[in-house]
């Protein structure tokens, strides 16, 4: 099959989106379809190296790096008419987006839509805080609009964005839930384990540290600072051996660190920034827990990674998590920062053979996660959407 991703972010970017799209890609390409991505550029040229089709782009600073682009590309589509596609595959909504459409409808092509993000909590970085109402009312009818849209099938991450779908009125298509795939041998097997004691002593870490991980984009909708505050009350209850490691960087890092600062935490609290994403999986073994607020995610990737890595998770409870813990037999849930303190000591007072039946139930939950299982239900979606042009 031949197959065009159309996405506004791309490895090495570091979010949801970008991993999502290049396992996609990864995993068509092991199973010997032929795969092109279709993203902006970092300058304004158009560029095709290999499998990736570079649009003319434009980095807007100010809205978190994202990449705009025109919404036609006369180059691009000469070169796409080449490759005699069967079928397009879309990852997001405006920019690169519309113009992926237009591809589909032009050399009328099935078009496969996935729905990535829950916009609505992101409408802050465009409003700064105003008219938020309207703007969430706004997002929802665009929402709406793509997923009905001369839309072959549409895919979202998990039954959370579904349930999401279903309460727009309208929106009776068939809803594919379908979770990006992870290679788990990434998080379960290291290349160098030697990488994880330089970091250790990198970061002055001892072997009777208790630590805590988050891992992702530092941004205001992912709540770092709930873990924030509740770990300053873990600290006040005497547990000095302890460290917070914040792994990734976005625009709330500066306010973090003022925060870090007011609270005195600034022996206990490092800051790495962003890493590669082949470094990923040595930077969650550096801790034993696992800790994310964010109520936003549609999937939650770094839930599962961690898991992988063995670092038991502690999560603020959010519907998209059903499926992946289960409270006190899978991970743990806490409500507010003061509850984070009482389920962290609940954590490192756990036995060794406590912490074994968490990790046998983790890989047990985890297959459904697989490479393996996320290619099959792709191309279920992909064949469903091939026999609507048959």
């Amino acid at each position: 099959m031949r197959i065009a991703l159309f996405t506004d972010t791309y490895v090495p970017d570091v979010n949801g989106v970008a991993v999502s799209v290049s396992t996609l890609y990864r995993v068509l390409k092991a199973q010997g379809h032929e795969v092109v991505v279709v993203f902006p550029n970092r300058n304004w040229k158009f560029r095709i190296e290999g499998d990736l089709v570079k649009l003319p782009g434009l980095v807007l600073k100010r809205l978190y790096g994202y990449r705009m682009s025109w919404l036609n590309s006369i180059q691009a589509t000469k070169y796409l008419k080449r490759l005699n596609l069967d079928l397009i595959h879309v990852h997001t909504e405006a920019g690169v987006g519309i113009f992926g459409r237009k591809i589909a409808k032009k050399f009328d092509l099935p078009l496969v839509y996935t729905y990535h993000t829950m916009f609505e909590d992101y409408g802050h970085y465009v409003t700064k805080g105003m008219f938020e109402r309207p703007t969430r009312v706004l997002i929802r009818r665009l929402s709406k609009l793509n997923a009905v849209r001369k839309v072959s099938e549409l895919i979202v991450p998990s039954n959370k964005t579904k349930d999401y779908f279903r309460d727009l009125a309208g929106v009776n298509a068939d809803i594919n839930v379908v979770p990006t795939g992870i290679d788990f041998k990434r998080f379960t097997h290291l290349e160098d384990e030697t990488k994880v004691t330089l970091l250790k002593q990198k970061y002055h870490l001892k072997e009777d540290d208790q630590v805590f991980i988050s891992l992702g984009r530092v941004a205001k909708e992912k709540s770092i600072d709930i873990c924030l505050r509740g770990y300053k009350e873990f600290l006040e209850r005497g547990h000095l051996n302890s460290k917070f490691i914040v792994v990734g960087d976005g625009p709330a890092r500066a306010e973090l660190e003022a925060l870090v600062l007011d609270l005195k935490l600034s022996d206990h609290v490092i800051f790495v920034g962003k890493v590669p994403v082949e470094e990923v999986p040595y930077y969650y073994r550096l801790g034993n827990v696992f800790v994310n607020a964010s109520v936003t995610e549609t999937q939650g990737l770094t839930y599962m990674e961690a898991m992988a890595s063995g670092l038991i998770v502690m999560a603020k409870f959010d519907d998209n998590l059903s499926n992946i813990i289960i409270n006190g037999k899978t991970g743990f849930f806490f409500q507010n920062e003061h509850d984070f303190v009482t389920i962290a000591e609940v954590v490192f007072s756990l036995n060794e053979a406590r912490i074994h039946d968490i990790t046998t139930r983790i890989q047990s939950m985890i297959t459904q996660f697989s490479l393996e299982t996320f290619y099959k239900n792709i191309m279920k979606t992909y064949e469903k959407a091939l026999r609507q042009y048959w």
